[in-house]
């Protein structure tokens, strides 16, 4: 049998799970897998968070969201 998840009784295979009870990406809106940017209880994949206005990508472990 493959794998399966349970939640509040009713049963998904692997890739429903992960789909209905991963983070969505703000920018994107599709499903987060593995490392994601947080910022502001939002959540990104990091190759969409970038500068909304020039589309910069922000240098990581630098604290400051503008180019």
């Amino acid at each position: 049998m493959d794998d399966y998840y349970e939640k509040n009784g009713s049963f998904y295979c692997r890739k429903d799970f992960k789909k209905l009870n991963s983070k969505k990406c703000e920018a994107c809106k599709n499903p987060i897998h593995g490392d994601m940017v947080s910022v502001l209880d939002k959540f990104f994949h990091h190759r969409c968070f970038h500068c909304s206005v020039c589309k910069s990508d922000f240098t990581p472990g630098i604290r400051v969201i503008y180019c």
